[in-house]
């Protein structure tokens, strides 16, 4: 049998909107993993503050509390990124 010799393919060239729509797939996603590693960790946290609030360990419950805070504003962080990013391609209303 003779060996097949492979050729090189070109790839076909793509145009610029989808290489913009394949960014802003990529961009969603990425946040909304951050978003849900933000709400499991913060979910981990909260746990183990109420469980060291139960054995009335106050100094763990105050740095649970204080971890929760900075989670919460990472969310907002990001919160307010999507907000923007969505402001940007608002459709205004044409005047009549």
């Amino acid at each position: 049998m003779a060996k097949r010799v492979q050729g090189r393919r070109k790839h076909a060239q793509r145009s610029t909107k989808e290489d913009g729509l394949a960014a802003l797939h990529r961009d969603l996603a990425r946040r909304l993993g951050r978003w849900r590693g933000l709400k499991a960790e913060f979910d981990r946290v909260h746990r183990a503050g109420l469980g060291a609030l139960r054995r009335k360990q106050f100094d763990r419950v105050g740095a649970a509390i204080h971890h929760e805070q900075r989670l919460i504003k990472e969310q907002s962080v990001i919160i307010q990124q999507a907000r923007a990013w969505l402001n940007r391609y608002q459709v205004i209303p044409r005047k009549p």
